[in-house]
């Protein structure tokens, strides 16, 4: 009775006059909800909708300029208004827009700045917070980033570097440097393996480990780290993170608990306060002696505007790896690292100095760092001797 209240609500005087009590489907009575096989009209009957690769999944009509059916598009719209806003006032504080604006099953962002104004407004008469939104957003970004809060980049492409692409330092930066382009209007979500087991791992190189690595890139980033499904929940079929403290009957032996504990303890460093500087904007690549990339290490400092630093090294590939960079005046000014004055790094897993304590412009000078072939990255909180 429901589901046929519903249809009810959303049909025009015209359908209602042919409505069929008994139908069981919403297509049944109102067969315009849904895009048609050419992708341009609304879906005649049941069985003429739009099919893509996602055998699975049927498209809503939504194309505006249609204006023969401009009543199927409005009443589409009002909807997916109340799809949204029922969720809400059940407490629902945000959503993920799949594929947001692509052709196939997307909308405009005109369409999605009406329906999320009216849904924020809906919010704000309950005395509700305005609802967090992220779009997995490929085409009109710069559109989306003045709607949302969080866009997933096309990490399918862009951030995994599948396809060929040769995923190193100068890849790494690029990618990172990408996602500032919106200036603040939008965090991009930093995912640098990707969202299931096999394009983790298919045409990567990846294993469970470097994998773990791409991921803390992520945390170091100015943005939103994406934790995926398959990652700290596991998959059977899958690469082998098979423990869960939510489904832990799901996933039996625990050989992986290493791994866990290793994105635990990445979240935690990235959380702490002590360490705020991963999450500040300011940042700088650095470079070797001679203004060089060691395409074999991602090494950036970052720095928060109250003083808090932290050098971040990842050692992107299994492989024994040590270089020497130089940070330049310009970075040493705004780290407070003075010559003079005796400094020290310390490991922000261990709360463990990485060595004796050094003149500030020595360090700048030769900030040498060495990881094993089995260590991923070192976050080194810089911190003044007493």
């Amino acid at each position: 009775l429901l589901r046929g209240f519903a249809m009810w609500r959303n049909a025009l005087d015209h359908e209602r006059a042919a409505f069929d009590c008994a139908a069981g489907s919403l297509e049944q009575a109102l067969p315009g909800f849904y895009l048609a096989q050419d992708r341009w009209s609304p879906a005649p009957t049941a069985s003429d909708v739009f099919r893509n690769d996602w055998r699975d999944v049927k498209f809503l009509f939504h194309q505006a300029t249609n204006t023969a059916h401009s009543h199927s598009y409005v009443r589409n719209r009002e909807y997916l208004v109340r799809v949204l806003n029922h969720w809400v006032a059940r407490g629902v504080d945000g959503f993920r827009l799949d594929h947001s604006t692509d052709f196939n099953n997307g909308l405009s962002t005109e369409f999605w700045r009406y329906v999320l104004a009216k849904v924020n407004h809906y919010a704000a008469l309950r005395g509700q917070d305005r609802p967090v939104y992220l779009a997995e957003e490929f085409f009109t970004q710069d559109g989306m980033a003045d709607l949302v809060d969080i866009l997933t980049e096309g990490y399918v492409t862009d951030i995994t570097a599948r396809r060929g692409q040769t995923k190193d330092a100068g890849r790494v930066e690029w990618v990172l440097a990408n996602a500032e382009r919106f200036n603040g209007r939008a965090n991009v979500m930093a995912a640098l393996e990707t969202h299931d087991e096999h394009r983790l791992t298919e045409g990567t190189g990846f294993d469970v480990w470097t994998g773990a690595g791409f991921h803390g890139l992520g945390l170091t980033a100015h943005t939103t780290p994406m934790v995926l499904m398959g990652q700290p929940l596991g998959s059977h079929a899958g690469v082998g993170f098979k423990r869960s403290t939510l489904l832990e009957a799901r996933f039996a032996d625990h050989d992986l608990d290493p791994l866990v504990e290793f994105y635990g303890a990445l979240h935690h460093a990235r959380r702490a306060h002590a360490n705020r500087a991963l999450r500040a904007a300011p940042r700088h690549f650095l470079r070797t002696a001679e203004g060089n990339v060691d395409q074999r290490i991602f090494a950036q400092v970052k720095w928060s505007g109250d003083g808090n630093v932290v050098f971040v090294v990842h050692n992107l590939w299994p492989g024994a790896v040590q270089q020497r960079y130089v940070i330049p005046p310009h970075i040493a000014d705004a780290l407070w690292l003075r010559a003079g004055r005796d400094y020290r790094l310390v490991d922000v897993f261990t709360e463990q100095p990485m060595g004796a304590c050094r003149d500030g412009g020595a360090l700048a000078q030769d900030l040498f760092v060495a990881l094993a072939a089995d260590e991923r990255l070192q976050w080194l909180r810089l911190e003044v001797c007493d």
